[in-house]
């Protein structure tokens, strides 16, 4: 028997209204680090956020919904792909992919999570750029163990 896969309704992701404000700093941050400030938006931070929180296994309760992060409008294909996987990574169940509203809240959970992480690292006078660098090469690493294996 196929199931039928219930769609959402939602239009776009949601910030954590606690962090939300921040997202603007994280993205001049990143223009820095990157040269093109005019590279970087909301799409790019919350990936990196949802990244951070499926990193460091940080998740914050769902944000109330709203448009104001991302539209899915936006994202693209390998990102939806990124995003099925977190949520069969979280929920060890595959039937996750059926219902795209639960598997889009538990999206929303790891990047408001990622989000408080990015904002912790940005307040603590520590090196931003050494923290995303040191994120990212631990990202690598795994990648490459897995492509081994």
């Amino acid at each position: 028997m196929i199931s039928k896969v219930k769609p959402t309704k939602r239009q776009a992701f949601s910030w954590d209204p606690e962090f939300r404000e921040r997202t603007k700093d994280i993205e001049e941050q990143l223009g820095r680090f990157t040269g093109n400030k005019n590279d970087i938006g909301n799409k790019e931070v919350f990936m990196l956020a949802l990244a951070t929180g499926f990193h460091f296994k940080k998740q914050r309760p769902r944000p109330p919904r709203a448009t104001d992060a991302v539209r899915l409008s936006a994202v693209r294909e390998h990102e939806f792909a990124i995003f099925r996987s977190i949520a069969l990574a979280h929920t060890k169940d595959y039937l996750i992919l059926l219902d795209q509203d639960a598997m889009y809240d538990i999206i929303e959970e790891y990047a408001a999570g990622g989000l408080e992480i990015l904002v912790t690292e940005l307040d603590t006078g520590i090196d931003f750029k050494n923290f995303l660098t040191k994120l990212l090469f631990e990202q690598a690493k795994a990648v490459s163990a897995l492509q081994v294996n």
